[in-house]
């Protein structure tokens, strides 16, 4: 069955398996460096997630529906925090020019994720989607802008891995 046809029950009433997916997975977002293309989708997967979740708990009007969005969201945390340590291992690797910069990136946005966990049980719904809002637009320009500027000290470290014999990926 295509896309198209597909229907889930959501606030019970049959809506189209599209609007489950809140972030669409773009060929712009893709580095061409599989590992980590592979992480960036799963992020874009975990915070789909997030959302539908949310979106589900707040249709429902259950009361816990913090403890529930908070597993996810720690997950999304300790993932991205592993996602961060790869590309930062690539970028040491690669000797690329702005890593610093890139790194202190990195360390803002855990920072920022790490304070809204802290308080997250206290949170109201449209403070969750306000979060939910902040994690999408933070992947989705940190993947297209500032994650494209490394790809190609990235790609020349490989390439010149591979001619030396040591071709790793």
């Amino acid at each position: 069955m295509s896309l198209e046809g597909k229907m889930q029950m959501i606030s019970g009433e049959m809506e189209p398996v599209e609007e489950y997916i809140w972030i669409k997975w773009e060929k712009k977002y893709e580095l061409g460096i599989p590992g980590i293309d592979k992480q960036h989708r799963h992020l874009v997967e975990l915070c789909n997630k997030l959302r539908r979740d949310l979106k589900n708990f707040s249709a429902q009007e259950k009361v816990d529906w913090h403890v529930s969005l908070a597993n996810t969201l720690k997950e999304l945390a300790a993932y991205t925090q592993e996602h961060f340590a790869t590309e930062e291992k690539l970028m040491r690797a690669c000797k690329y020019k702005d890593y610093d910069i890139h790194r202190s990136q990195h360390i803002k946005f855990v920072e920022q994720v790490t304070k809204q966990l802290m308080t997250f049980d206290l949170a109201t719904l449209q403070e969750a989607y306000t979060l939910l809002d902040f994690l999408r637009e933070w992947i989705l320009s940190h993947v297209a802008c500032e994650d494209k500027l490394y790809v190609r000290p990235i790609l020349d470290y490989y390439r010149s891995q591979k001619q030396q014999g040591n071709g790793r990926q």
